[in-house]
């Protein structure tokens, strides 16, 4: 669906009804939200003023940071009216990943050069200050919270490739690494039960996940279908919806740098063992 343009990245809302869209503009990039049902697209910023970017639990606030100004987060309202707002302001580049069901604590990822890529959280109520999650001296990105709230996916290199773990959330008592082979931009699928995940051979897996107490079950892992290759370490390049369909990035025809946003329906008819 939708025209052919240089997409970098896509984010569904929670309520399901939209999709916002990294369009990539001459050097710069903004944000759009595209209409699933109508295909109408609306413009979130200007002049390259977004680029990576969440929604709010309630698909009514997005929080973001601009290609030019990656050392601040920015929330503003996706209904227009509404002005950039300043969360946070720091002395690295950030990234946001996620914002927690509750609405508690916004996820984004630090580029240290002392600890590489970590993990914080900003609290959104009171003096919003953020607080390490996950650092190390390897790199962790892409904090995603389980719908409960009680866990967080998210990638490492910590084995010398990129793989998915789940750890028990706010305490850090139970870890376990989800990918075999190599994975990355997990997300999470069927109200908690299962992952989603890119594999290192660009597949999009789906794996069951059951936690009992603090351990954590897989079940077998299936392959959906390939993706296309991300636009960056950050945007993903697909996403995955409460009732199952199923949002990726797919090149378009005549040129691999275009990409078209692709919805897929009824894709356990396509599952590899």
């Amino acid at each position: 669906m939708g025209a052919i343009d240089q997409y970098i990245g896509l984010r569904l809302s929670p309520n399901g009804r939209e999709v916002l869209v990294t369009i990539r503009e001459a050097a710069n990039g903004d944000l759009w939200r595209v209409d699933l049902a109508s295909g109408a697209r609306s413009r979130v910023t200007s002049d390259g003023g977004g680029w990576y970017a969440v929604w709010s639990p309630d698909s009514q606030q997005v929080a973001f940071t601009a290609l030019n100004r990656r050392e601040v987060l920015q929330a503003m309202n996706t209904r227009g009216g509404g002005e950039v707002q300043n969360l946070s302001t720091f002395d690295v580049e950030v990234f946001p990943s996620d914002w927690s069901f509750d609405g508690k604590y916004l996820a984004y990822t630090a580029i240290s050069q002392d600890t590489s890529e970590d993990v914080w959280l900003l609290a959104m109520t009171g003096a919003r200050t953020p607080a390490p999650l996950l650092q190390s001296p390897f790199a962790e990105r892409h904090a995603q919270f389980s719908p409960d709230g009680r866990w967080v996916a998210f990638t490492s290199n910590e084995t010398g490739r990129d793989d998915v773990y789940v750890q028990s959330f706010p305490d850090a008592a139970a870890r376990r690494m989800v990918s075999s082979g190599g994975g990355a931009y997990p997300r999470w699928g069927s109200g908690g039960r299962e992952l989603w995940y890119r594999a290192a051979d660009g597949r999009l897996t789906t794996i069951p996940v059951r936690f009992v107490g603090s351990a954590v079950e897989l079940g077998t892992p299936s392959a959906v279908m390939r993706l296309t290759e991300a636009a960056g370490v950050h945007p993903y390049p697909y996403d995955v919806a409460a009732d199952g369909r199923i949002l990726a990035l797919t090149p378009a025809s005549g040129g691999v740098q275009d990409l078209t946003l692709t919805v897929l329906m009824n894709w356990q008819a396509t599952l590899e063992p």
